[in-house]
């Protein structure tokens, strides 16, 4: 299969020191089939246009996440030990909180361009608006 590799360079233009750079590698429809950081590559599958799994280099499930009729609707997940979690959205399908089914585990909070305040320490790729979100404030 083709891919497009996109090692894309985080930081201020000009601060060549203060970049850091996360390779993906997008395929044909644009979906995002990689990601690498810290040199582990992770690998994602998707059901349409929404990723329902993250897989480790040895094909190992990590993640299944479950989605709603729309586009960008996360609904829940599962990891690999199975644990599950509950996405709470807004009227915005931003996600505002994680629930273990008997608790909040995280909380979030955007401006109004999606610049997060995360309360919590689990893991979420789906955010502001319901997209994927990367740690390097990324979108």
């Amino acid at each position: 299969m083709p891919q497009i590799a996109s090692p894309f360079a985080t930081g201020s233009l000009g601060a060549s020191n203060a970049q850091q750079r996360r390779p993906y590698a997008y395929g044909p429809l644009g979906r995002r089939w990689s990601r690498t950081r810290a040199g582990t590559t992770h690998r994602f599958l998707y059901d349409g246009l929404d990723r329902i799994a993250t897989l480790d280099p040895s094909g190992t499930l990590l993640e299944w996440v479950t989605f709603g009729p729309g586009i960008d609707e996360p609904l829940g997940r599962e990891d690999a030990a199975g644990r599950r979690l509950w996405y709470r959205a807004n009227h915005q399908a931003s996600v505002m909180a994680l629930e273990d089914g008997s608790a909040t585990t995280d909380t979030y909070r955007y401006s109004p361009y999606g610049i997060t305040t995360a309360a919590g320490t689990t893991p979420n790729d789906f955010r502001y608006t319901g997209r994927e979100y990367e740690a390097e404030d990324l979108y």
